[in-house]
Protein backbone atom coordinates (compact mmCIF):
# COMPACT_ATOMS: atom_id res chain seq x y z
CA UNK A 1 0.00 0.00 0.00
CA UNK A 2 1.05 2.93 -0.65
CA UNK A 3 0.66 5.96 1.81
CA UNK A 4 0.18 9.76 0.63
CA UNK A 5 2.85 12.44 2.30
CA UNK A 6 0.01 14.83 2.57
CA UNK A 7 -1.88 14.72 5.46
CA UNK A 8 -5.86 15.73 5.62
CA UNK A 9 -7.17 17.30 7.84
CA UNK A 10 -9.29 14.73 8.87
CA UNK A 11 -6.79 12.00 9.27
CA UNK A 12 -6.59 10.16 12.49
CA UNK A 13 -3.41 10.30 14.11
CA UNK A 14 -2.54 8.30 17.52
CA UNK A 15 -0.04 8.51 20.01
CA UNK A 16 0.99 6.04 22.60
CA UNK A 17 0.13 6.56 26.13
CA UNK A 18 2.52 5.71 28.93
CA UNK A 19 0.23 6.85 31.88
CA UNK A 20 -2.94 6.61 33.50
CA UNK A 21 -4.39 9.80 31.30
CA UNK A 22 -3.60 12.09 28.88
CA UNK A 23 -1.06 14.84 30.23
CA UNK A 24 0.25 18.30 28.27
CA UNK A 25 3.77 16.19 27.99
CA UNK A 26 2.53 13.53 25.88
CA UNK A 27 2.65 16.42 22.96
CA UNK A 28 6.04 17.80 24.74
CA UNK A 29 8.65 17.35 21.47
CA UNK A 30 11.45 14.75 21.91
CA UNK A 31 14.42 16.57 23.35
CA UNK A 32 16.31 19.04 21.08
CA UNK A 33 13.40 18.70 18.31
CA UNK A 34 10.17 19.87 17.69
CA UNK A 35 8.76 16.73 16.68
CA UNK A 36 6.09 14.53 18.72
CA UNK A 37 5.63 10.91 17.11
CA UNK A 38 2.55 9.97 16.00
CA UNK A 39 0.81 7.29 13.57
CA UNK A 40 -1.88 7.70 10.85
CA UNK A 41 -4.70 5.39 12.06
CA UNK A 42 -6.02 5.23 8.05
CA UNK A 43 -2.88 3.39 7.44
CA UNK A 44 -2.62 1.14 10.25
CA UNK A 45 -4.85 -0.70 12.82
CA UNK A 46 -5.02 -0.55 16.59
CA UNK A 47 -3.66 -3.88 17.19
CA UNK A 48 -0.39 -2.62 15.61
CA UNK A 49 -0.21 0.90 17.76
CA UNK A 50 -0.86 -1.18 20.35
CA UNK A 51 1.91 -3.89 19.56
CA UNK A 52 4.14 -0.86 18.83
CA UNK A 53 3.24 0.96 22.41
CA UNK A 54 4.35 -2.21 23.62
CA UNK A 55 7.16 -2.41 22.07
CA UNK A 56 8.34 1.01 23.17
CA UNK A 57 7.89 0.49 27.33
CA UNK A 58 10.60 1.03 30.05
CA UNK A 59 9.35 -0.30 32.75
CA UNK A 60 12.79 1.63 34.30
CA UNK A 61 11.83 4.50 33.75
CA UNK A 62 8.11 3.98 34.30
CA UNK A 63 7.29 4.16 30.67
CA UNK A 64 4.31 1.57 30.62
CA UNK A 65 2.27 1.50 27.54
CA UNK A 66 -1.61 2.36 28.88
CA UNK A 67 -3.82 3.34 25.48
CA UNK A 68 -3.92 5.05 22.67
CA UNK A 69 -4.80 8.74 22.13
CA UNK A 70 -6.18 9.98 18.98
CA UNK A 71 -6.53 13.04 17.44
CA UNK A 72 -7.21 14.79 14.12
CA UNK A 73 -5.18 16.62 11.99
CA UNK A 74 -7.46 19.65 11.98
CA UNK A 75 -7.10 19.67 15.73
CA UNK A 76 -3.49 19.36 15.59
CA UNK A 77 -3.60 22.57 12.91
CA UNK A 78 -6.06 24.39 14.99
CA UNK A 79 -3.65 25.25 17.85
CA UNK A 80 -0.65 26.16 15.25
CA UNK A 81 1.20 22.94 15.20
CA UNK A 82 1.89 20.88 12.03
CA UNK A 83 1.31 17.10 11.48
CA UNK A 84 3.90 15.63 8.64
CA UNK A 85 4.35 12.22 7.31
CA UNK A 86 7.73 10.83 8.36
CA UNK A 87 8.27 6.92 7.43
CA UNK A 88 10.51 4.81 8.99
CA UNK A 89 11.92 1.98 8.08
CA UNK A 90 8.80 -0.86 8.91
CA UNK A 91 6.93 2.38 10.29
CA UNK A 92 5.44 3.63 6.48
CA UNK A 93 2.92 5.09 8.59
CA UNK A 94 5.02 7.13 11.09
CA UNK A 95 4.71 10.98 11.25
CA UNK A 96 5.32 13.90 13.45
CA UNK A 97 3.59 16.74 15.21
CA UNK A 98 6.03 19.89 14.82
CA UNK A 99 4.85 22.32 16.97
CA UNK A 100 7.58 24.80 16.03
CA UNK A 101 9.94 25.09 19.21
CA UNK A 102 12.79 22.95 20.08
CA UNK A 103 12.61 21.28 23.22
CA UNK A 104 15.78 22.05 25.61
CA UNK A 105 15.88 19.39 28.01
CA UNK A 106 15.03 19.78 31.46
CA UNK A 107 13.77 23.38 30.37
CA UNK A 108 9.72 24.43 30.09
CA UNK A 109 8.70 25.22 26.77
CA UNK A 110 7.89 28.78 26.25
CA UNK A 111 4.39 29.56 26.88
CA UNK A 112 2.62 29.47 23.89
CA UNK A 113 4.37 25.97 23.08
CA UNK A 114 3.39 24.97 26.49
CA UNK A 115 -0.14 26.26 25.74
CA UNK A 116 -0.12 24.45 22.38
CA UNK A 117 0.58 21.19 24.11
CA UNK A 118 -1.99 21.43 26.35
CA UNK A 119 -4.53 22.29 24.17
CA UNK A 120 -3.81 19.38 21.83
CA UNK A 121 -4.07 16.81 25.18
CA UNK A 122 -7.52 18.42 25.54
CA UNK A 123 -8.40 17.91 22.41
CA UNK A 124 -7.16 14.20 22.21
CA UNK A 125 -9.68 11.75 23.03
CA UNK A 126 -7.98 8.44 25.34
CA UNK A 127 -8.72 5.07 24.85
CA UNK A 128 -7.48 3.25 28.09
CA UNK A 129 -6.36 -0.34 26.72
CA UNK A 130 -8.78 -2.86 28.86
CA UNK A 131 -6.81 -5.17 28.56
CA UNK A 132 -2.89 -4.31 28.53
CA UNK A 133 -1.42 -7.66 28.83
CA UNK A 134 -2.91 -8.52 25.72
CA UNK A 135 -1.34 -8.89 22.48
CA UNK A 136 -4.92 -7.65 20.47
CA UNK A 137 -6.58 -4.16 20.62
CA UNK A 138 -9.79 -5.74 22.65
CA UNK A 139 -11.75 -2.45 23.71
CA UNK A 140 -15.34 -2.11 22.02
CA UNK A 141 -14.67 1.37 21.29
CA UNK A 142 -14.34 2.72 18.24
CA UNK A 143 -11.06 5.08 17.96
CA UNK A 144 -12.62 8.32 16.52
Amino acid sequence: MSIPSAIANPERLVRIIYKEKIKPNDFRPKPNTDEVSILRLEYTIPDFCKKHGKENEKPEDKRIYHGLAVIRAEEVRKVGADVVSAPLQNLEMHGNIKIGCIAIPHEQLPQPYNFMTQRMAQAARFYKDPSPEKEKWESDKNLK
